[in-house]
């Protein structure tokens, strides 16, 4: 299913006071909010569908919020007219949807996003809303030096 379009639609970042003492863990998640038919079709056998995301980095301290990531998205996508139809009943009916389609969604949104929460976060003086790569050093042990 390809992607004709991602935008953001709504950014949102806050920090209230927060303790240097106390742990800070961060909870984050992404969902889909909406699914909406789109007025693009081509032809008589592709529709496009519209995704509307949510992805959320809530930073806790003692249960507390203390500062939050919210970022929403849009992702159009343009399929077989057949594959929409029955996503759209599917997401009206309340029953799972296509997993291949949702991993292509969530992946999406998800790479998108976290690299606008990365940013959000340093500005506020987070920390990262997930784990970034380190480089360590290895310490030579005593054969290693002669």
């Amino acid at each position: 299913m390809p992607v004709i379009n991602f935008g953001f639609t709504k950014i949102n970042a806050s920090r209230d006071k927060i303790s240097s003492k106390a742990k800070m863990n961060v909870d984050d998640s992404i969902a889909i909010k909406e699914i909406l038919s789109d007025v693009v079709k081509l032809g008589n056998d592709q529709k496009a569908i519209n995704f509307v995301m949510e992805f959320n980095a809530n930073y806790k301290q003692s249960d507390k919020v203390v500062a939050s990531i919210n970022i929403f998205s849009n992702i159009t996508f343009l399929e077989k007219a057949k594959v929409i139809d029955e996503i759209m009943d599917n997401w009206k009916k309340k029953k799972p949807i296509n997993a291949e389609v949702l991993a292509s969604v969530h992946n999406i949104a998800l790479r998108k996003s976290l690299v606008h929460a990365l940013s959000l976060s340093d500005s506020l003086g987070l920390a990262s809303p997930v784990m970034l790569p380190k480089i360590s050093v290895k310490q030579a042990t005593s054969a290693q030096k002669k």
